[in-house]
């Protein structure tokens, strides 16, 4: 198992965590728990595709992946950053 060295943001914890914009956000908040259970939902769906399924099905969770990994980058930018698109 391969040994790391220590690993820092040098941002500090704090509780906090950074949008996509770079917006600082407390951890706990929907936001951050939305995405994050997009992100484990669409990490589901990768691990079912490495099994062997029918085509229909695994296009269609092909196409699920796409779609949530766009509904989790909206997630993750905050509003402001969303109108100015």
């Amino acid at each position: 198992m391969p040994e790391l060295d220590r690993i820092m943001t040098r941002s500090g914890d704090q509780g906090k965590t950074s949008l996509a914009d770079g917006t600082r956000t407390i951890k706990s908040s929907a936001r951050v728990r939305v995405y994050g259970a997009v992100d484990e939902l669409n990490a589901v769906f990768g691990l079912v595709r490495c099994e062997e399924l029918p085509m229909g099905l695994e296009k269609k969770l092909l196409q699920l992946q796409n779609e949530l990994f766009d509904l989790g980058s909206e997630v993750a930018a905050p509003a402001s950053s969303q109108e100015a698109q």
